[in-house]
């Protein structure tokens, strides 16, 4: 699904990282369209939260806070990544090996949230624990490290 969409690399691993909530899999479609037509009109990105404005209907207020990565977590990563960095000026311009954005796209033990190291919220009347606006936003993130391409920090923070 995510190969016909033609995306770099950190937003490829971060929607596959979301399409492992397999439960919001009806989801997330609604959300990339709602990305792609420009629905997400704010978008605020901060340690550990993000805060959006999302338009459907009405204008939604999307808010996620994702729990910091752990120090043994972070310290694991480092480790298995040490010596993996093919070039210092790819590392300088944002760019990862293959073998190190595997290492930090690893289910479980990377560096994206699982389900439950993440809280989603949305002001919109849909019941459901992910509804498409949270999906756009979600996706909208993906976008803006793609286009960041921020270097990592040393270590995790909080």
């Amino acid at each position: 699904m995510i190969a016909t969409m033609q995306v770099p690399k950190a937003i490829e691993a971060w929607c596959e990282n979301l399409e492992r909530y397999s439960d919001f899999q009806n989801r997330l479609p609604r959300g990339r369209t709602y990305l792609r037509n420009g629905s997400v009109i704010d978008l605020q990105i901060a340690s550990g939260e993000v805060k959006a404005l999302v338009c459907g209907s009405s204008v939604y207020q999307v808010a996620v806070k994702i729990m910091p990565v752990s120090k043994a977590r972070w310290k694991s990563i480092c480790k298995d990544c040490a010596g993996a960095i093919d070039s210092l000026v790819e590392l300088l311009q944002g760019r990862l090996s293959r073998a190190v954005m595997e290492r930090i796209c690893r289910e479980k033990t990377g560096l994206f949230p699982s389900p439950k190291e993440i809280q989603l919220s949305c002001s919109c009347p849909d019941w459901a624990f992910m509804c498409k606006h949270i999906a756009a936003v979600l996706y909208g993130i993906g976008a803006r490290l793609d286009k960041a391409r921020t270097p990592l920090p040393a270590s995790p923070t909080g």
